[in-house]
Parts: structure tokens; sequence; C-alpha cells
């Protein structure tokens, strides 16, 4: 049984604009049957990531455990001290995005 339907997940999202129907197909062969929805990114990330942001300024998103990689790239997001690329922040933009866009609210949290 794979993770995304062990945590109950509706889809898995894949960006596409590097290699995502790779990525299905990966998932695809390893057994993985959840939905997967490939997203093609338009906008860069700062610019994707705005909507998102504006979310956690009005306190509309919190976290429920500890995510230290996460919580790094947050704070070095769009600053000089940025290295590499914030992929973790790509991921919770996307997930937040796609939850919103699906439920027309905002995402909640559910217990493991």
């Amino acid at each position: 049984m794979t993770l995304a339907v062990r945590m109950g997940a509706s889809r898995i999202v894949a960006e596409a604009n590097q290699g995502g129907e790779l990525v299905r197909s990966v998932l695809r062969s390893g057994g993985c049957d959840v939905p997967i929805q490939l997203v093609h990114a338009r906008l860069s990330k700062a610019a994707r990531a705005a909507p998102v942001i504006a979310l956690y300024e009005r306190g509309r998103v919190s976290h429920a455990g500890q995510f230290a990689e996460l919580e790094e790239e947050m704070l070095q997001f769009g600053s000089g001290a940025m290295q590499g690329s914030p992929d973790r922040v790509d991921a919770l933009v996307w997930a937040i995005t796609t939850l919103e866009a699906a439920t027309g609210r905002q995402p909640c949290i559910r217990p493991l």
C-alpha cells in the first residue's frame, strides 16, 4: 500500500514542467493507483507563493508538528540567503493552492 493510500489522499500533485510524465510513470510502476494531477508552473515561485503568503499573514495557515527544513526554507525564501531551489516551499504552495481550489475553502488539518 502506498503512503498516499494510507493517508487517504484524494490525489498526488506533481509539477509537470520538468519530467511530469516521468513522475506519473514512476509512481504508477510502483503501484500507486491514486489519481495524479500534473500542474504546470507558468509564474515564478515567488509569484505562485504570494497568495499563500497572504494566507499565512492573516493567520489562516498553521502547521501541526515540526518541519525544520521547510521552516528554514520559508525563512530564507526570497532573500539573498536562499541557496538552491526552495523545493519544500514550492511543494507547500502547490498543496495549499490545489486544496483551496478543489474545496473552495482553506485546507484543514486531519488527525493522523
